[in-house]
């Protein structure tokens, strides 16, 4: 029996749609979020950058601007010639990711919440 994307995922997911950019050296690409945990997130994207590929991100969080490192670990084939890319944090250390996880634990919160 197959497992879905759900059933593999090792830890919970909330809903989120906040301003995030991919930078690349001379360029800033705005993405959309469609989801984040405490370890990563996932993204909708025009053109993804390849798995395992290793990209910097700026997130606007409601408190304060985070840029942090990100490993491509999925792509997902979406609608619109869109593509889904999950990524999973690199080196999220010290006030980052101090300030990223009580984000994500106040999104969890209000979705447990709202059900």
């Amino acid at each position: 029996m197959a497992m879905n994307d759900t059933d593999r995922r090792k830890e919970a997911r909330a809903r989120i749609t906040i301003p995030v950019q991919i930078l690349r050296r001379s360029e800033r690409v705005a993405v959309q979020m469609v989801d984040a945990s405490f370890r990563g997130l996932f993204l909708r994207v025009t053109s993804a950058p390849q798995v395992r590929e290793l990209v910097k991100l700026r997130i606007e969080l409601p408190t304060r601007e985070l840029l942090v490192h990100a490993v491509v670990v999925r792509h997902t084939p979406e609608a619109g010639g869109k593509v889904g890319v999950g990524l999973s944090f690199f080196a999220l250390n010290g006030q980052d990711r101090a300030d990223w996880q009580s984000f994500i634990m106040n999104a969890l919160h209000a979705r447990s919440r709202a059900a």
